[in-house]
């Protein structure tokens, strides 16, 4: 029988203790971001794979491609977010005014039309227009821009160095074991989930009763997931500053970095790379038609060491799913905005059902990706954070 007084020392001791491990769960991801570079050229040493990262690559499409989609994306989902007299209205409201600005946009839209053509165009416009307007809310304040710089660029900035990180070891681990170790393994899982089919057989199926433009849209729908992800880190920054921010880069990365471990125990690859007939029943007109031929010939190779290799943006893993992990958890981060959260869950059934067609993901894949989005959540931001965010929220 424990006596009463030890009882009430471990009684006081206990919240502490789970203080203890809810600020270890919470700086989980800093953690894990500090090893992976103190381990950086060791890991690298060890798979036998050559300093080499295609640099240029990696930040043109982050800070070039992915910016320009996202500063889009957020404008829209601003619009959709908020009523008319904090949006619309005061945009009206400036061109009314100074109505030279009408013949500027103009000309400066058939420019960027003709030369970059419509659909970069098109966001280039948005991204000027949403830029300008926000310039103009704020004055012209120094002080102001720069804080909102720094509250986006910081977080962000966070998030390249990780995302980095994974597609480095991403390519390590594919040098010390055979990637598709267990891709058969979830194709046999999802066969059973899909009353004896796989993803394969049900997206080719499709495929033969719908015209490409169909696989066409599902591709611009796969493609354009991170531009939601960029759009969550702007309005977040915007509304709720840098600290919410980061930590809604720390929950992604913490979702990586599992995923990654994941994958170094049961590594698996996308159906299309154990389908024996994919390429001759894929469309061939689409993008991700060449990027997945990239993607088969790759991981056997530096399996097999007989090549040394740029790390790039390639990338393996297959399960657990992070084009579905990633939208989750920025739902939960947008969940104040019940327009924005209708919009993306719109938006993320679509690309539920694409990530499938175009057989990038088994559909265990998904299913593991949301369980590690819950577990990221759970491990940033458990009772104490929720009840810190909601006082935030609520402000």
């Amino acid at each position: 029988m424990i006596p009463a007084t030890t009882d009430g020392v471990a009684a006081h001791k206990n919240p502490r203790l789970t203080r203890q491990i809810r600020s270890a769960l919470r700086n989980f991801h800093w953690a894990v971001t500090a090893l992976l570079l103190v381990l950086f050229i060791p890991a690298f040493h060890s798979a036998g794979l050559p300093f080499n990262i295609n640099w240029s690559r990696f930040f043109g499409t982050y800070w070039g491609g992915l910016m320009v989609r996202s500063v889009c994306a957020a404008a829209v989902l601003y619009l959709l977010g908020f009523p008319p007299r904090e949006t619309l209205i005061p945009l009206w409201e400036h061109y009314r005014k100074q109505k030279g600005r009408f013949v500027v946009l103009v000309v400066f839209a058939a420019y960027v039309l003709w030369w970059f053509g419509w659909w970069i165009g098109v966001m280039l416009i948005v991204d000027t227009v949403a830029f300008l307007e926000f310039f103009d809310r704020i004055s012209g304040d120094p002080a102001k821009l720069g804080r909102a710089a720094k509250d986006i660029a910081l977080p962000a900035a966070y998030f390249f160095v990780g995302l980095v990180l994974v597609f480095c070891y991403n390519d390590v681990i594919a040098s010390l074991e055979f990637v598709g170790k267990y891709s058969s393994a979830y194709n046999r899982l999802d066969s059973i989930l899909l009353g004896g089919y796989t993803i394969s057989q049900i997206a080719h199926a499709v495929a033969q009763r719908v015209p490409v433009s169909t696989f066409s849209f599902l591709e611009v729908i796969y493609f354009g997931m991170f531009g939601q992800i960029g759009a969550t880190i702007i309005l977040t920054a915007m509304k709720f500053g840098r600290k919410r921010t980061l930590s809604f880069v720390g929950t992604m990365l913490t979702a990586y970095y599992l995923s990654l471990f994941i994958f170094s125990l049961w590594p698996g690859m996308s159906p299309f790379t154990i389908c024996p007939n994919h390429f001759s029943r894929f469309p061939h007109s689409l993008a991700i038609y060449h990027v997945q031929e990239v993607t088969i010939l790759k991981p056997r190779l530096l399996w097999e060491h007989a090549l040394r290799p740029v790390i790039d943006t390639d990338y393996y893993i297959a399960f657990p799913c992070m084009h579905i992990a990633l939208p989750a958890i920025a739902l939960w981060f947008v969940r104040p905005w019940k327009r924005i959260v209708v919009a993306l869950a719109v938006y993320d059934a679509m690309l539920f059902i694409a990530i499938l067609l175009l057989e990038q993901h088994y559909l265990v894949d998904l299913i593991g990706g949301l369980v590690v989005a819950a577990i990221s959540l759970a491990m940033v931001h458990g009772p104490k954070s929720e009840t810190s965010d909601n006082m935030s929220l609520s402000q």
